[in-house]
Order: structure tokens, then sequence, then C-alpha cells
């Protein structure tokens, strides 16, 4: 979720069976969370092929920023934005991509998106801690927990800073070292955390 003024904001999945995803939607609450309602803003399961389906989203200089994929753990992920005022109008969100009538361009806003990072993830997690944007993400392809730490959204995310604090176990290897957790969800960065203390729901 994410809080603009007053008002918070819960994109959220509706499925039908683990894994079916019809759609997805913003709920409000303007009573600090205790009750819901949808605000009828909708987006189909397939919007961005697929890669909007679960999102993290965090605030800066008048936008809402998200980094988004699919909720099966078999995607990438995208980049989106949208004018803080403008977040639930389906016409204001711009994705981040890279310009393919005119390779010349580059990347940019408003390009069709481009995936900024592969991989097959889960579950992610984006906050401003300090000065950096932190991003911390289930990577099911390597089964383990990685965090990255930002410049900025639209930074390289294949050369950001990234480290893995967490790892699965693999039940069928003989390694069960310390440091390793069975059905590995999550991580969410815990509010408070800084870079030289940083906390994730597990």
């Amino acid at each position: 979720l994410i809080t603009v003024g007053d008002v918070m904001y819960l994109h959220v999945m509706v499925c039908r069976e683990l894994g079916n995803v019809r759609w997805t939607e913003v709920h409000r609450s303007v009573d600090n969370g205790v009750t819901w309602r949808p605000t009828g803003v909708r987006w189909p399961a397939d919007h961005l092929d697929g890669h909007f389906q679960m999102l993290t989203w965090e605030r800066d200089g008048g936008y809402v920023y998200a980094f988004s994929t699919g909720f099966q753990r078999d995607k990438g992920l995208v980049l989106s934005r949208a004018p803080e005022g403008r977040l639930l109008d389906v016409d204001a969100w711009q994705t981040w991509g890279l310009a393919r009538s005119s390779p010349g361009d580059g990347w940019g806003w408003g390009h069709p998106p481009t995936v900024v990072l592969p991989g097959r993830f889960g579950e992610l997690s984006l906050r401003r801690v300090e000065d950096r944007w932190v991003l911390a993400l289930f990577d099911d392809g390597n089964y383990r927990m990685d965090v990255l730490v930002l410049h900025s959204p639209t930074a390289d995310l294949h050369t950001a800073p990234r480290a893995t604090v967490l790892r699965g176990v693999n039940w069928e290897d003989e390694d069960h070292a310390a440091g390793r957790v069975a059905q590995l969800y999550g991580g969410y960065i815990v509010p408070g955390s800084t870079l030289a203390d940083l906390h994730l729901v597990v």
C-alpha cells in the first residue's frame, strides 16, 4: 500500500483460485486502514503482458513509481509511474521503456514497457531509505531474497549494488546451513530501517 496525503491506497489482485489472476484493482482507506472501499479502478490480468499483477510503489517528486511483475513468479520487473494526483486515472500511468521505433532515443517514459530486470520474481518491496531507493525482492529463480540499492527508480538494475540477504532451503540438498529459511515469502522493508540497519518482514 501507499499513503498520499491522508489517504491510503492498496493495490490488490482478484483471483479465481491460486495463481489465476482475473484483474487487479485499487482500494482506498481514509481512516488509517480501519475500513477499505474499492475505488472502481481496475487493470485486466494481462495488462503489460501480465507484469502488473504484483506491485510495490513509492512516492517522489509528485509521482508514484511502481515496480511490478506477474503473480506466477515467472516474469521479470517492469517500471511504471503516475502523478500522485492522478493515481486512480489509468490513462495517467506511463511505462519506462526502450524506444523501439528509434533505438537512438534510448530509455524514456511513455515508451512501451521494457523489462528492467529479467528473472522470475515474486514479492517486491520498494521504499525510500535515507537518500536511496531500496528494492527488496524475492528471486524465485534462485530461491533467495535480494536487496538492491538505487539512486533513482530509473537506475540500471543490472549494475545497481545488490546483496543476497536470505536463501531458501532446498530439501534435496545436503546444505541446510544457517541463514536459510524454508518456504520463503516476502521480504518487506520495515519502516525505520536505515541503510546500515535494514530489517525485513519475511
